[in-house]
């Protein structure tokens, strides 16, 4: 696909833009969708003021969603070309309902989402299509009601026959007791650095479901989670030691660190964390977290932090004669004072 455009001042009112696209479709079938579908972009656009930006954008869109859906070459399966006796003997119709260009309006704006399993996608599928015990029709099943769980959505299908046959389908499996999806979000943020406080706020923001607190801590006591990374944390921060230590100069000059603090939210924090990063090879050493309950003031909790993760750092082994940081007062004076180490500031801040 390639494009060009032109543009020409239209007086003080502001400045026209054409855009030219030249599309290479596959087959008549797929030109004959994107058609079909810039027509309902149309209607969308003649009902929605957009400016050039957003009639731009809305542009692109519908070029990206058309030759996606219409393409043969469509990895996901949709639009996939069929067996030679049926090919050409019908075209791929979209099941969404409008054009899938984001026009703007205040409903979508706070819509919320849910994740699915692709197994559990195609179980709605093949359950969509089982018939009802009541014989009354092969594709009974109507859509009643939704129920959030987390990331995971519930859904209740009654038969519009009978009124009285129901079925269930969840977005994602169970897995000891809970929800696989949600149990998955859990391990991806932890393993991302990310803390409870934080996947909250990312999770409300973009409408897409959570956990809370109590399910986290749940899953991470109850079903053995923490202990697992934790374990795997230490693993890999012990491989970190080890290779800092066969550094061509560490027997020589030893090895210098640096330190910085990160909170969890940006005022009365509950929880601080200091890493201790390896100045030659970029790797976390070591980890240190303190809590509300261990240190009641955010502020300065970070030098109890520090006083930390330097102590497990030392601890493993580890000849260290220098200290980077961000110009902390409290812990210049325990680097150099306390550890008798040299102490420096990193380059964002020294």
């Amino acid at each position: 696909m390639a494009s060009n455009s032109e543009t020409g001042a239209s007086g003080r009112s502001g400045t026209r833009i054409r855009m030219t696209f030249n599309i290479e479709f596959q087959s008549v079938a797929e030109k004959g969708a994107f058609s079909r579908r810039l027509e309902d972009v149309r209607s969308l656009l003649s009902k929605n003021k957009l400016d050039n930006f957003g009639l731009m954008t809305a542009m692109f869109d519908v070029v990206e969603d058309s030759l996606m859906h219409g393409s043969s070459q469509s990895p996901a399966g949709i639009g996939r070309k069929r067996s030679e006796e049926h090919e050409g003997s019908s075209e791929i119709q979209s099941f969404n309902r409008n054009s899938g260009v984001f026009t703007g309006n205040d409903k979508d704006d706070d819509e919320d989402a849910f994740l699915v399993e692709n197994y559990c996608l195609n179980d709605l599928v093949e359950g969509l299509v089982t018939p009802c015990c009541c014989g009354k029709s092969s594709n009974p099943w109507m859509f009643e009601s939704i129920v959030k769980r987390g990331h995971v959505a519930r859904l209740l299908f009654v038969c519009w026959c009978c009124q009285q046959q129901k079925r269930t389908w969840s977005s994602s499996r169970v897995f000891g007791g809970h929800y696989l999806l949600n149990q998955k979000m859990i391990h991806s943020f932890t393993c991302a650095g990310m803390l409870p406080t934080q996947y909250i706020k990312f999770c409300q923001f973009a409408c897409i479901g959570n956990v809370g607190h109590q399910y986290i801590w749940k899953v991470y006591n109850k079903c053995g989670f923490i202990e697992v990374v934790n374990g795997m944390a230490e693993d890999v921060m012990i491989d970190a030691v080890e290779e800092v230590k066969r550094q061509p100069s560490y027997n020589s000059s030893g090895e210098w660190v640096i330190t910085d603090a990160r909170h969890d939210s940006t005022a009365n924090a509950f929880y601080t964390t200091v890493p201790c990063l390896s100045g030659s090879t970029h790797k976390v050493l070591d980890i240190a977290t303190v809590s509300r309950a261990d240190h009641s003031i955010a502020q300065t909790r970070e030098v109890a932090c520090t006083k930390v993760v330097l102590h497990k750092v030392i601890s493993k082994g580890v000849n260290v004669v220098e200290v980077a940081h961000d110009i902390q007062q409290q812990v210049s004076n325990y680097i150099t004072k306390d550890l008798n180490l040299k102490n420096s500031f990193d380059t964002w801040h020294g």
